[in-house]
């Protein structure tokens, strides 16, 4: 195995840590973003708070759980691969999430 000489000061240790921000940043932002949509979606389409809560509070306990399987997929898979169908699944539930129209809908985006 052939190992290159860094050029001294050259990093990828910046890209790297400036890439996982905004990455995180995206992600945790349109998800804790949700409380902003809270009043309109009550509004807009009636559901009671509970229910809306309902949603938001079932995806926090997903989201936990199945950080334990993410990082098992890490692990096997490597980050790239995970990251990026992480993000086009994600994509796609925002999309869906988009053309809610009933609270199952909700609940399962």
């Amino acid at each position: 195995m052939h190992v290159e000489a860094q050029k001294p000061g050259s990093s990828y240790g910046y890209a790297i840590v400036a890439a996982c921000f905004l990455i995180e940043g995206c992600g945790i932002g349109a998800y804790v973003a949700f409380s902003v949509f809270f009043k309109p979606l009550v509004a807009d389409l009636g559901w009671s708070r509970a229910m809306i809560s309902g949603a938001t509070s079932l995806a926090y306990l997903m989201m936990g759980a199945l950080g334990i399987v993410a990082g098992s997929l890490n692990d096997r898979f490597g980050p790239r691969i995970v990251m990026t169908v992480t993000g086009i699944v994600c994509g796609i539930g925002y999309f869906l999430l988009s053309q809610l129209n009933s609270a199952w809908q909700l609940y399962v985006f």
